[in-house]
């Protein structure tokens, strides 16, 4: 089938680099779908000014779609103003509050990623001291992650010693008032210490920091990042755990999205929701570890439900994978994570289900059974009693509907 004649001319501005390259992909995936979409690129969002996002206004765009409005501004003051369709792949930034219409985001969950990467480190057992620390002051997906950890270390009874580092492009990231500050914190984190950065660049400057002041990682500092970039990840000494996000359904979401605001198809309420994609997993690396036997053990077990849940396995199944009772692990799970197995066990089949909710279009029956689950009404009474909503409606509601 031949493309319309009259296509939608849309401008993607992400980096190509790490988590960038996985939007693309997502957002090309969907443009692939759709023949009224003709996709132009600027893969430079750091040589975005103020004189250059204005100048899209005349450059026939039906509708932008990027990964960020710049560091400054009057950067984010210019694309405020532009009367032209656009979707921001992060979080609400409050930079571009200004503008009212046509704008909606389409982000990680960003909160959830802090959350998952504080009860990971929590996990980890006879840790002294939790720590996060940003890249720079108060943007909104760095804050967020942020929040998301400090929150959920309090709810479990636990204090956060946060580093906000930068406060902008004056003095960045890894530059040398950043490091000795940097260096400075981690020195008076009591020992052991489990840290989480915002990103894995972050990250891989915490483990240098601990190189050079002698901190054994992760016997000493446990050491966390985000976005899974294989090239640092896997590069550092020793490599890197790190959040796997979904970068990918966010790009696919986002493109989508746009779609339907070109296309008329979205009212003010659609396109002002923003859109929060779950986390798919933590890829464990050496960088960090459980520090008791205990701890040890129930990360082990973790690992193998991670793995397992939805392949319908039972306690019996994980305990004699670890070689142990079950008595043993019922018990080192309760001290450790203070829940049972099985309730891991149905905590992780449950996010599963709530994945395939809003990532896919399959059927409840499909989703029942590709989740271990084998009675689609006994799934329905516990997703409703857990979430508050029947599985439509938390559909709907994550497509914003």
């Amino acid at each position: 089938m031949e493309a319309p004649a009259n296509r939608n001319k849309v401008l993607l501005i992400v980096r190509t680099n790490g988590s960038g390259r996985e939007l693309l992909q997502g957002a090309l995936q969907y443009a692939r779908t759709d023949p009224y979409c003709s996709v132009h690129m600027d893969n430079m969002p750091d040589m975005l000014t103020s004189e250059k996002v204005a100048a899209f206004a005349s450059q026939g765009y039906s509708g932008i779609l990027t990964s960020e409005i710049g560091l400054t501004q009057d950067v984010a003051d210019a694309f405020a103003a532009l009367d032209i369709p656009m979707v921001v792949m992060s979080a609400p930034d409050p930079r571009i509050a200004a503008r009212k219409n046509g704008i909606s985001f389409v982000g990680m969950d960003e909160e959830g990623i802090g959350a998952l990467g504080a009860k990971y480190l929590l996990s980890l057992g006879a840790v002294n001291s939790y720590g996060f620390a940003a890249s720079y002051r108060d943007l909104p997906w760095s804050y967020l992650r942020k929040n998301g950890f400090v929150r959920a270390l309090r709810e479990a009874g636990f204090r956060a010693r946060t580093l906000d580092g930068p406060d902008g492009p004056v003095e960045s990231t890894g530059s040398p008032g950043d490091i000795e500050n940097l260096e400075r914190w981690l020195l008076a984190l009591p020992k052991p210490a489990a840290v989480m950065t915002d990103h894995d660049v972050r990250a891989a400057q915490v483990l240098e920091c601990c190189s050079r002041l002698g901190l054994n990682v992760p016997q000493q500092v446990a050491v966390i990042g985000v976005d899974n970039d294989r090239v640092i990840c896997d590069f550092t000494v020793p490599t890197l755990t790190s959040i796997l996000p979904d970068h990918e359904q966010v790009g696919f979401r986002a493109a989508e999205r746009l779609s339907r605001m070109m296309a008329g198809r979205a009212n003010a309420t659609y396109a002002a929701k923003a859109v929060k994609c779950p986390p798919k997993t933590i890829v464990v690396r050496e960088s960090s570890k459980p520090f008791s036997p205990s701890a040890q053990l129930v990360h082990r077990a973790l690992a193998f439900i991670d793995r397992n849940a939805c392949n319908g396995i039972r306690v019996n199944d994980i305990a004699r994978h670890l070689g142990i009772s079950r008595a043993l692990i019922d018990l080192r799970f309760r001290e450790v994570e203070g829940r049972s197995v099985l309730d891991a066990i149905v905590e992780r089949r449950l996010a599963e289900v709530k994945r395939l909710l809003v990532s896919t279009t399959y059927s409840i029956s499909r989703i029942c059974l590709l989740c271990g689950f084998k009675d689609p009404k006994h799934l329905s009474r516990l997703f409703r009693q857990r979430f508050g909503l029947a599985m439509r409606e938390y559909r709907l509601h994550a497509m914003g509907s």
